[in-house]
């Protein structure tokens, strides 16, 4: 994926962002069975989505033999690396003055706009097959938008690993059925959802399960197929309040039905921050 920043993109698209991200399909995920023309359809029908949490779809470059698709970026960059480079907010550390301090209120007012982006997604019956941090973006006053870039950068390639033969795939992130019988739907997502949360509360720290191997994650994901009690789950971050955890647990249930929807998910949180709105 290539950052620009856009010149004359507002004379076609109405507010237009300064910053766009140019998505290379160089990687597997992008490279896809179907025509030029299917996928300009598939373009055209991304762009007509539009919500708050959500990146744009601006358009496509059809000079290269494979379109490029062109997406809407932010000032401050994916939330994984934002997170990184940010301290908590508590009443005994001072941060320096390089880093950006984060309360734990800031923290689910983000991930509350993530479940926003991923209750419209929902909506419209759309899976998100790599939600995760790097996945969202980051703008002022902490707006987060989701979108779909990361499997595209060089930064982000360890997040993905080969299983049985498959393109490569954010294994970490998945549910047992999407690992084990490559099954992705909206309850898939929503277990994505809370280990993405559960990286927002680390303040992307670690990499989820960070102890284990990839061989091991998936056999973690057996263990939660065969209904053992063997399965190992994150553990509470220090920063996650304890109900938000166990709403982080209800959707890692192992019956996708029992998971929580993003509907639900969104107004738990937004009955946790209330009327929080965080400082520019």
């Amino acid at each position: 994926a290539i950052v620009c920043e856009a010149v004359g993109l507002e004379d076609v698209v109405a507010d237009a962002p300064r910053l766009v991200v140019a998505r290379v399909p160089t990687c597997a995920g992008d490279i896809r069975a179907g025509s030029t023309a299917d996928q300009i359809r598939e373009v055209r029908f991304l762009s007509s989505l539009s919500d708050p949490n959500v990146a744009r779809i601006l358009g496509v470059c059809t000079v290269e033999p494979v379109p490029w698709t062109i997406i809407e970026y932010t000032e401050l960059g994916d939330l994984a690396h934002y997170l990184q480079y940010s301290v908590p907010l508590t009443g005994t550390l001072r941060p320096s003055c390089n880093l950006k301090a984060l309360s734990q209120s800031c923290l689910m007012y983000m991930g509350a706009q993530i479940a926003s982006g991923m209750r419209f997604l929902e909506s419209k019956n759309l899976v998100h097959k790599d939600l995760a941090a790097r996945n969202c973006l980051v703008g002022r006053s902490y707006t987060v938008k989701v979108t779909d870039i990361a499997m595209c950068s060089d930064l982000y390639k360890k997040d993905y690993s080969d299983i049985g033969g498959r393109p490569p795939a954010p294994i970490r992130w998945l549910p047992w059925e999407s690992i084990l019988l490559d099954r992705y739907t909206c309850s898939s997502s929503v277990w994505s959802f809370a280990v993405t949360l559960w990286e927002v509360m680390s303040l992307a720290r670690e990499k989820p399960f960070q102890h284990l191997t990839n061989d091991q994650v998936i056999q973690n994901a057996e263990h939660m197929y065969y209904g053992a009690e063997l399965q190992i789950y994150l553990p509470k971050p220090t920063m996650c309040p304890e109900e938000v955890y166990k709403m982080m647990c209800s959707c890692w249930r192992r019956d996708e039905t029992s998971r929580p929807t993003f509907k639900d998910i969104y107004t738990f949180l937004k009955n946790i921050i209330a009327d929080y709105r965080p400082g520019a």
